[in-house]
Order: structure tokens, then sequence, then C-alpha cells
């Protein structure tokens, strides 16, 4: 590699920033983890001596779990994009590389009238209606995920008069429903939102999840007469932090619990949960989504909601938030999830968090890294063993994925300081480097709204199966990406 030529003028730009720098004495001063970036390619791993940190992450080929190409999906959420501009919607899903469309989205599926395209009964109605399911249809999205409704039944008195008439509106909209899309189409269906557990009915949480697991079986019953050969998978929804509820939905359903194929999940997670939600850790995911499953006792596993939640994050924002997202997804992969569904698609529904801006003309650092996550993130997931705890208390990780001959590696800066990190591959042998580059945060402030930069000739150092590199050089929140093709 000719690095002279880059060595050259990156010393002629320093040289010129120094006289910007003499000119302007308002200039802001950098934070104190700002490094000079990128130098040179260096020749071996010893000349990765500079940085504050050292850490080493070992990625483990014989644990590895099967990627569903149905993990990374959107959410429609029907109140916040219009019809007039789905179709826009729908180009920067194809642009990102969404695998699933979930349909009409959240809390609004509840009221949702399949015939109108309306929530005429919804308090949050919007002045603007959002897509039918004809235009949804029409864009033809890799895979569909709907949601019917339960509301008006979990509102009601369990076995009431007004609980029987309530169960039969929601058995007709999940008819009208599955009409419209047409069951061929249609790859899973939810029984109602996990929200039920919140607000329906204000009965006690026993009695709301009785209640619910009573009106989820009646409706799949009637799925099943109404619709006996469909080819959807049927799902029950619950609280991902309280698997024990799906020993009592299992209970309830009793023999007909082969009318259903699975559960669909919200699994909003951090690094740093308050007290009062202890179990949204990002590294309980896999405990917990098992948990669900198997109390539940069938396997068909759908994310159908899921964000980088700030709340559990210490109000991480666009790349900060972005980092946090990437071993959410690995930890996704790892629990052999079949599908999910990312929300929110608008920047303006959770600030910081969104994908993309209104007009559909910004693509934040969350879609960033979901495209980059659902172009790359595929056939199976490996098992990762993350640095050691430093002596400043951080511990850095890495996701990493093989499809055949192919592995890529993320190793995730988050807020960590200027580190030299040891990637070791352990059960396989690198035979070259297919491609590498660093995703670098807009701005040395991380929370502004700006897309991640890309570095295409970040450095790196190869000692038989171990890449050598710094990462979070300049400024924290770094992503650091290989393309491995191995023997």
């Amino acid at each position: 590699m000719n690095y002279s030529n880059n060595f050259n003028i990156k010393y002629l730009a320093l040289f010129a920033a120094v006289l910007v720098s003499l000119c302007n004495c308002t200039q802001e001063e950098p934070p104190l983890n700002y490094e000079p970036p990128f130098t040179f390619v260096p020749k071996d791993s010893s000349e990765f001596n500079g940085a504050r940190a050292q850490t080493t992450i070992k990625i483990h080929a014989e644990d590895a779990v099967p990627i569903s190409p149905y993990l990374l999906g959107v959410n429609n959420d029907w109140s916040v994009i219009s019809s007039e501009s789905f179709s826009k919607f729908t180009d920067v899903l194809g642009q990102i590389g969404s695998q699933n469309l979930r349909f009409p989205g959240g809390w609004e599926s509840e009221f949702y009238d399949w015939k109108l395209n309306d929530t005429p009964d919804w308090n949050s109605r919007p002045d603007v209606q959002g897509a039918s399911i004809e235009q949804v249809l029409a864009a033809n999205p890799k895979s569909l995920s709907i949601v019917v409704p339960t509301v008006k039944a979990m509102d009601a008195t369990l076995q009431s008069d007004a609980w029987d008439e309530a169960l039969d509106y929601c058995k007709s909209v999940a008819k009208e429903a599955i009409t419209k899309c047409s069951p061929e189409k249609i790859m899973t269906l939810e029984i109602g939102n996990e929200w039920w557990l919140q607000y329906a009915g204000g009965k006690t949480r026993a009695k709301k999840l009785e209640n619910y697991a009573h009106i989820a079986r009646e409706i799949a019953i009637y799925i099943d007469q109404e619709f006996p050969n469909a080819p959807f998978k049927v799902l029950v929804n619950g609280d991902f932090v309280h698997p024990e509820e799906f020993t009592k939905i299992k209970e309830v359903f009793g023999a007909d619990l082969d009318l259903i194929d699975g559960c669909a999940l919200h699994p909003y997670a951090g690094y740093n949960p308050p007290a009062n939600s202890p179990n949204h850790q990002i590294n309980m995911l896999v405990e917990l989504i098992h948990g669900c499953r198997d109390n539940l006792g069938k396997p068909y596993v759908h994310l159908s909601e899921w964000a980088p939640s700030k709340d559990y994050n210490d109000h991480k924002m666009y790349a900060e938030g972005a980092n946090v997202m990437m071993e959410q997804v690995y930890e996704f992969g790892r629990t052999g999830a079949d599908a999910g569904a990312f929300w929110p698609p608008l920047n303006t529904s959770i600030v910081g968090l969104g994908l993309f801006s209104a007009n559909f003309a910004t693509l934040y650092p969350t879609a960033q890294m979901f495209s980059e996550l659902a172009h790359n993130f595929k056939g199976e997931s490996l098992k990762v063993t993350d640095g050691p705890i430093n002596e400043y208390g951080e511990v850095m990780r890495a996701i990493a994925s093989r499809e055949d001959k192919k592995v890529v590696v993320y190793v995730v800066g988050n807020n960590h300081r200027w580190s030299r990190v040891d990637l070791q591959l352990e059960g396989m042998s690198i035979n070259e480097i297919k491609a590498h580059q660093l995703f670098v945060p807009g701005s040395v402030d991380t929370a502004l709204p700006l897309p991640m930069e890309t570095v295409k000739q970040a450095d790196y150092a190869i000692t038989d199966n171990t890449l050598t590199f710094y990462i979070n050089e300049n400024r924290p929140y770094c992503i650091y990406k290989f393309e491995i093709e191995i023997d």
C-alpha cells in the first residue's frame, strides 16, 4: 500500500488547521478525548501503542445460530406516515434493506378500521390517513405482518354479555383484515398489541392477562375455522420481561395451543435501565426471549416492536443510539428469532432514534447501521467473547456473523476511550480482508442529528489470526467494520 502521499497530505492539512486556529481565537476547544484523526496505515501491530486503553475480543466459529432473513423489518406507523408520503417511505425502506413490514403499526392497530382505512374511535386519530392495505400490498414488501385488535374485549368483563359482543367485533375485524390482505400474502398475524397490559380495562395485571388469554384463544379458534389452510403464523402478544406470564397463556389455551405458532414481543432495551425496569438490559435479551418462547411452548418469535430505548440508555441519541442498536440486533440474532420490526421509522416520533427525517431526505445513524445489518448480518450469528473490563470500567463489544466463507464483524466503540483492539478469530483462519471501514459520528458532539461519516482507509494490522486497530481515536461512538474471507 502507498501511504506516503496520504501521510504528506494529512500533515499539510494539519498545518493548515493550525494556521486557521491561530487566526480564530473563538474556535471551540476539542474535548479531552480528541486525538488527531487517522494517520497512515501502520506496518504491524507494534505501531498501535498510543491508545489509552487496550482490549482483546474473540470471535468463535464453533457456536453459531442461524439468522432469520426477516429479522430486520420496520413498523409501518400508520398514524404518522401519511398515505401521500407512503411511496417515499417504501423507497427508503428498500434502500436500507428492510425485510418485513408490520401493519398498521403499534397502538393504532387496536382501533384501525380495515374497511375505512381510518381509526374513527381512537382518541389519537390523526388528521391525515395513513396508507391503506391496498397501497401496502402494491408496494410488495418482502414480508407482511399484521395486527388485529383486542381492545374492545379487553375493556369488558370476562365472559360478560359486553365481552361476548366485543369479541364478536374483534373476530369480524380479524376476518376483514385477513380477507383484504389475502392469507397467502401474510407472514404473521398478531392477536392484539402488547400494550394491553398497560392500558386495558382498569383491571389488575393478573386479570388483564387472564382476559387477554381467553380473547386470544377465541380469536385463534375463529381464524382456524374461517381460514383452516392459511399459511401465516398466528401469534399471541405479551411482555418480554415477564416470561412467566406465557405459562398462564399456555394454560388458558389448553388443547387449542396448536392453533397458534408463537409469540410477538416488544424488546425495548439498553445498557442502563432504571431501577424500576431492571430486566430491560441488553445482556438479558436472550434469556428473557427464550423464556417467553419456552414457557408458551411454541417456537415462533416475532420481535414486532423494538428500539434502543432512550429510557434504558441514558437518553443516547443519533450516533450514540446507533451504537447501542448494534448489540441489540446481535442479541436478537443469538435468540434465533424469526422476524422483527423496528419502531419508530420517523425521527419525529422519538427524536434521536428514528430512522428517517419527516421528508425521508435524511437517513439518521440508526438507519445507516440498520442498513449495514440488513445487508450484512446474515447466515449465522457467531459467539463473541467481549473484551474484559478495563481499568476505566469499560467493556468493548463486537458483533459477528458468517455466511459461507465471509465473516462480517462490527466492533462497537460506544463511549469508551481511545482504545487498541486485538480482534482474534477462533476456529477459523483469515484468508483475506475483503473490505474494512470505520463509521465515525458526524461531530465530536455525538448527540447531534448528523449522519455518521465513513472512513474507508482506517488503519489495521494482521498478525496470524488477529486484527489490531484503534477505535474511538478522535471521538467516541465509532464503529469499525471488517469483511473477512476465511479459509
